[in-house]
């Protein structure tokens, strides 16, 4: 689940019920885990990770954001990929580098963003609590 679930049907709420939920289920003696999967660091290399966007373009989208103050003082996102898009499509001179991305390249885009944000999206950050609960889900 992710920690910060911007959506309507989801959201906090969501993620307290599925917490109730594995609670009720854990104490019926039925194995379930709960994980939250909570917000990361943009790091200039980030991006590069489709194929299609080079290191450099990469670090460009970085120094964008950076450059539009869409990073905290530690490069935490201050905001979800959806409302950093509204602002990119309202004022693309502003985001000369992410504006000519191609549709494919932006979804992915906002996609990794609210990855990072740890907003409603799947995400392909595997870390060493997922892969231990693949190993063993119930230890």
């Amino acid at each position: 689940m992710a920690k910060y679930d911007n959506n309507p049907s989801v959201g906090s709420i969501g993620n307290a019920t599925a917490q109730t939920n594995s609670s009720a289920l854990t104490a019926r003696g039925i194995c379930s885990k709960i994980f939250l999967h909570d917000h990361s660091p943009v790091y200039p290399q980030r991006f590069a990770r489709r194929s299609d966007i080079s290191l450099s373009l990469s670090t460009s989208i970085y120094q964008e954001l950076v450059a539009n103050h869409w990073l905290d003082n530690r490069n935490y996102l201050t905001a979800p990929g959806d409302t950093i898009s509204v602002r990119i499509q309202a004022n693309p001179s502003a985001y000369p580098v992410t504006s000519a991305l191609t549709a494919p390249q932006f979804q992915f885009y906002t996609d990794e963003l609210d990855c990072m944000y740890a907003a409603h999206k799947f995400y392909s950050d595997y870390d060493k609590t997922t892969i231990h609960f693949l190993g063993s889900p119930c230890q």
